[in-house]
C-alpha cells in the first residue's frame, strides 16, 4: 500500500511536472510565436530597410553624379571666372587708356573751342573792319566817280580851252599880220620883227599879199624877217619880187 502511495505520489508528481512542462511548452510556443511574428516583422522591416538602402544608394549615386556634374560645372565656372577676370582686367586697362585718351581729347576739344571762339571774335572784328572798309570803299568809289566826272568836265573844259586858245592864237596871228600889213609896231603883241612866222601865219600872209598887189612891198619885209626859210615858198617870194620890180 505504501508502495502504491509512493507510486501514486510519484505519479502525481510526474503529472504535476508534466503539467508544468506543458505550461512551459505552451508559454515557450507562445513566445516562439511572438518571436516568429517579430522575426517576420523584422524580415519585412529588413526588406523595407534594404529597399530603402537600395533607393538611398540609387539616390546617392544620382547625387554623386550630380555632384560630379556640379563639380565639373564649378571647375568650368572657376575657369570662366578666371578668364572673365583676365578679360575684365584687360578691358579695364583698355578702358583706362580710353578714359585717358578721352580726357586728352576733351582738353584738345576745349582748346579748339577756345581757339574757335577767339577766331570767331577775330572774324567778327574783321567783319566789322571789312564793313568799315566797304563803307569807306563805297565813299571812295563815290568820290572816284565824282572825281572822274570832274576830270571829264575838266578834260572837256580843257579841250574847249585848247580849241579856244587855238582860235585865239589864230586870231592873234591874223591880227599880227594885219598889224604888219598896216605897218603898225609889233611891240604891243610882244613879238620881235625877227621872229619867224608860223606855217599858218605864213600861208595867211602870202595869200593876203597876192590878193592885194599894193601890199607887194611887204614881201621884202616878209623875206627879210624869214631869211632862214628855204624851199618852194622862198623861190615863189623871190620870183614875185623880181616880177614886181620889172613892172
Amino acid at each position: 500500500m505504501a508502495c502504491v502511495q509512493l507510486e501514486l505520489k510519484s505519479l502525481y508528481e510526474k503529472i504535476a511536472e508534466n503539467q508544468k512542462v506543458e505550461e512551459a511548452l505552451k508559454s515557450t510556443i507562445a513566445k516562439l510565436s511572438t518571436v516568429q511574428w517579430e522575426l517576420d516583422l523584422s524580415k519585412s522591416q529588413v526588406q523595407e530597410v534594404e529597399q530603402r538602402l537600395a533607393s538611398k544608394e540609387t539616390l546617392i549615386n544620382e547625387l554623386t553624379q550630380e555632384l560630379e556634374l556640379k563639380s565639373a560645372s564649378e571647375s568650368k565656372a572657376i575657369k570662366d571666372i578666371a578668364a572673365l577676370e583676365n578679360q575684365f582686367s584687360s578691358t579695364n586697362e583698355n578702358l583706362q587708356e580710353k578714359i585717358s585718351d578721352l580726357e586728352n581729347l576733351k582738353l584738345k576739344l576745349g582748346n579748339e573751342v577756345s581757339a574757335r571762339e577767339e577766331l570767331e571774335q577775330q572774324l567778327k572784328s574783321q567783319e566789322s573792319n571789312i564793313t568799315s572798309v566797304q563803307e569807306e570803299l563805297a565813299k571812295v568809289l563815290e568820290e572816284k566817280e565824282a572825281l572822274e566826272a570832274a576830270v571829264t568836265d575838266v578834260t572837256n573844259n580843257a579841250t574847249q580851252m585848247k580849241e579856244l586858245c587855238n582860235d585865239l592864237r589864230c586870231s592873234m596871228s591874223n591880227l599880227r599880220l594885219l598889224l604888219v600889213v598896216l605897218g603898225a609896231p609889233l611891240a604891243p603883241v610882244h613879238v620881235s620883227n625877227n621872229d619867224p612866222l608860223s606855217p599858218e601865219e605864213d600861208e595867211f600872209f602870202f595869200s593876203f599879199v597876192l590878193k592885194n598887189k599894193n601890199c607887194m612891198p611887204l614881201l621884202g619885209i616878209f623875206s627879210s624877217n624869214n631869211h632862214g626859210r628855204k624851199g618852194e615858198r622862198g623861190k615863189e617870194i623871190n620870183n614875185i619880187i623880181r616880177n614886181d620890180e620889172d613892172e
